[in-house]
């Protein structure tokens, strides 16, 4: 008698459960590509603002965002170094859709990188408490010896390949 209570209880569960499962998903995905190369663009940006809801591209550039309803929305897609695009794109159900990404070419001024160094400073360097071991530069100048190697030669100090 138990077992037919149980069986009865799954069965109407299971009648009550499959029209849940049929409900149509709304779903927009596609790829993102480079318009110049045709490579998938990893990493971009696909958001849509009505339903402040996005996704990222993976490394073949797809993308899948899951709507709450179907219509139209405004989908916004960027990655540095391209233009953004921002398309309006009518979503029913599963729909698929494929963006083409710009390069956005910007020319930018010069950038001029000085640095300098106190004689006061490596003094107090050297007269610190602690070992410190000075590396020449113009003595290891011509030996083809590599940057472990110079280390190995500092007392104190070991280097470990991996």
């Amino acid at each position: 008698m138990l077992y037919r209570k149980g069986k009865l209880i799954l069965t109407i569960m299971g009648i009550c459960c499959v029209p849940m499962l049929s409900w149509a998903q709304t779903f927009l995905s596609g790829r993102v590509i480079d318009k110049k190369t045709n490579e998938p663009v990893a990493g971009a940006s696909v958001y849509i603002r009505e339903s402040q809801t996005g996704d990222n591209t993976d490394e073949k550039g797809l993308y899948k965002i899951k709507l709450s309803q179907s219509g139209t929305y405004l989908v916004e897609v960027s990655f540095i170094g391209y233009k953004t695009i921002k398309q309006s794109v009518p979503v029913d159900g599963s729909t698929m859709k494929n963006f083409l990404l710009e390069e956005s070419s910007k020319v930018l001024n010069e950038v001029l990188v000085k640095a300098s160094v106190q004689q006061a400073e490596i003094n107090q360097i050297r007269k610190s408490p602690m070992a410190v071991t000075v590396v020449d530069g113009a003595k290891l100048r011509g030996r083809s010896s590599g940057i472990e190697e110079i280390l190995s030669r500092t007392s104190g100090l070991k280097v470990r390949k991996s």
